[in-house]
């Protein structure tokens, strides 16, 4: 799509044409108003590039080895369905949560030790924090993208056995009692892309900033265009590039994408929030850049084994032209746009 400007008579109003045909349309707008939209579009359009060029291309990480010990494990296989607030469902007592509605109070054992629950008053990262601190010599988390829930034995050649008793507990995070035999106990080093916390806190604010932006340009309360008008024709066209370019870098056709590690984008959304960073999606993304930053470099900046772009650079590419087109009518005592295919 190419868009141009060019200076217009002012005494005639604001002049726009659209088509090969150059079809001159009056603008229902008063120049003044389309303007002050223009220009409310052209500060976002900048802040939304300013916070992404804040980001290094492409990310800078540190690859680290870590030895991992195989030995029995056992997990939940599927979304535990629980639900985030001002106090999330993993920090709420056994009982107030759907999900673990069918547990009882009693006893689990895990390696032969028994852990005490009580759903009156417990939470899971209660029993989580207990558990890893008994003398069953196991490892439980839960991992927040994919709502996991995971168990695994410390030591290489150690079988794991779980007994939820009359608890219920492990049948409600989608586990089975009974015992993991231990697979090979060797240990194998593995490479990890890391970054230091500081820089990957850094990176989310500069995402934050690009999510307000982002969803300002998104905002029909905050951004409004007359039915039919060109106005809303430039407004459509910005919008509809912003989403191509993330359905794109996410290699995606859906209306809603979502990387599973705090960034997440759902263009069917009324709530004026395309992109709902919200703290908690904050703090997922630092963990995913302090812990395992590939998948986030390849996401950002795409793979380094192909010739591809990733999100950053499409977003970046995709508001190029609206930009220069902004920058054109700034100022001038007329616009003129020429949209043709």
């Amino acid at each position: 799509m190419r868009i141009s400007s060019s200076i217009e008579s002012a005494s005639e109003g604001l002049q726009i044409s659209f088509g090969t045909a150059s079809e001159r349309i009056k603008a229902r707008n008063t120049e003044e108003q389309l303007r002050s939209s223009l220009e409310y579009v052209y500060q976002e359009v900048v802040n939304i590039r300013n916070a992404l060029e804040q980001i290094q291309n492409p990310l800078d990480l540190d690859t680290t080895k870590n030895n991992y010990v195989k030995a029995a494990s056992a997990g939940s296989g599927s979304d535990l369905n629980l639900t985030r607030g001002a106090v999330d469902d993993v920090d709420k007592k056994f009982s107030s949560v759907a999900q673990f509605s069918s547990m009882s109070s009693g006893t689990i054992t895990i390696n032969g030790v028994d852990i005490t629950i009580d759903v009156s008053v417990d939470s899971l990262n209660d029993v989580i924090a207990r558990i890893n601190a008994s003398a069953a010599e196991v490892t439980s988390s839960l991992f927040n993208a994919d709502q996991r829930f995971i168990i695994a034995s410390n030591d290489a050649g150690q079988s794991l056995e779980l007994d939820s008793g009359t608890t219920g507990f492990f049948a409600a995070l989608k586990m089975f009692d009974g015992t993991s035999e231990s697979s090979i106990g060797t240990r194998e080093s593995l490479d990890r892309t890391v970054m230091p916390e500081a820089r990957s806190r850094r990176i989310a604010e500069a995402i934050e900033d690009f999510a307000v932006a982002f969803n300002r340009l998104f905002d029909e309360n905050k951004l409004q265009a007359e039915k039919y008008s060109p106005f809303e024709d430039f407004l459509e066209a910005l919008r509809n590039d912003l989403k191509s370019a993330v359905q794109d870098g996410f290699g995606s056709t859906m209306t809603d994408v979502d990387s599973g590690y705090g960034l997440a984008f759902d263009f069917g959304s009324t709530a004026n929030r395309v992109f709902d960073y919200t703290l908690l999606d904050k703090i997922d993304f630092v963990k995913k850049l302090s812990e395992e930053g590939s998948e986030v470099n390849e996401l950002f900046f795409g793979s380094s084994g192909k010739d591809d772009d990733g999100l950053i650079e499409k977003i970046l590419a995709s508001l190029e032209t609206h930009e220069e087109f902004l920058k054109d009518v700034r100022g001038t005592t007329g616009v003129f746009v020429d949209m043709s295919a």
